[in-house]
């Protein structure tokens, strides 16, 4: 018993542990998900709803968007959610805390200031959130408060407003992606992947010139080595393992 107790403890001790994190969503600009963005791109319907379902593993879910911005109170994106078996809410008068982010399969983010620490524990713990950027022309200053956060999931916030009103075609295989042909822009500020060796975050949809859309952290992304590690500690575990 002695010696298969050895064994264990080192293939566990050796073995990277996964993380509990949850999923991150990072978009360039506020306006796809409001009204203006349905009317002008009617395949937005498909972009909320699929990220529902991303973030309910496929099931109906309880979502809040925790923002008094126009991308996020609007009736189209209300009737989205809801049409689709899903419970949405919106506003800033619920109690921020973990307790009460845990009761949501996923929290929605534009412009709200927010408890840093509290979102970091609902992520870690596998709470998912979707965050618009762009949301005011002072950039710089919204790159400065959410990039500390964003970083500890690999991405971030250009401190540049990208100026002009387009429909950006998607071309993204991404399953937030499954039948959504454009997404309404209206300037925005570019998206960054931090670490490309890290297939857990990664920029899901660039512009026509090359900048950062859309991005994700996505812990149940498992890289590769991960596998390569299970073999290897593995091995390392019989050749440590000495009988008595």
């Amino acid at each position: 018993m002695k010696k298969t107790m050895k064994l264990l403890l080192i293939c566990t001790f050796l073995t990277p542990q996964l993380s509990l994190a949850g999923i991150v969503i990072l978009a360039n600009d506020e306006w796809p998900t409001s009204n203006t963005g349905f009317s002008q791109a009617p395949s937005a319907m498909n972009y909320v709803q699929n990220i529902a379902s991303l973030f309910a593993d496929g099931a109906t879910g309880n979502f809040h968007a925790y923002s008094n911005n126009f991308s996020m109170t609007g009736s189209s994106l209300a009737n989205a959610m809801t049409s689709a078996g899903h419970t949405w809410s919106v506003g800033t008068n619920i109690d921020f805390n973990l307790s009460t982010l845990q009761g949501f399969d996923g929290i929605f983010l534009a412009s709200s200031s927010v408890d840093f620490d509290v979102l970091t524990q609902y992520v870690n713990s596998g709470g998912n959130i979707y965050l618009a950027g762009g949301t005011t022309s002072s950039t710089g200053l919204l790159a400065n408060i959410w990039n500390p956060f964003l970083n500890q999931y690999g991405l971030g916030f250009s401190s540049v407003l990208i100026r002009g009103t387009t429909n950006e075609p998607i071309s993204s295989s991404h399953v937030i992606f499954n039948n959504v042909s454009s997404l309404h822009q209206v300037g925005g500020q570019e998206v960054f992947d931090l670490d490309a060796n890290d297939a857990r975050n990664q920029i899901l949809e660039f512009d026509s010139n090359g900048r950062g859309m859309y991005a994700i952290y996505d812990a149940t992304v498992v890289p590769v080595p991960a596998a390569i590690w299970l073999f290897i500690t593995g091995a390392l575990g019989l050749v440590l393992y000495k009988p008595r």
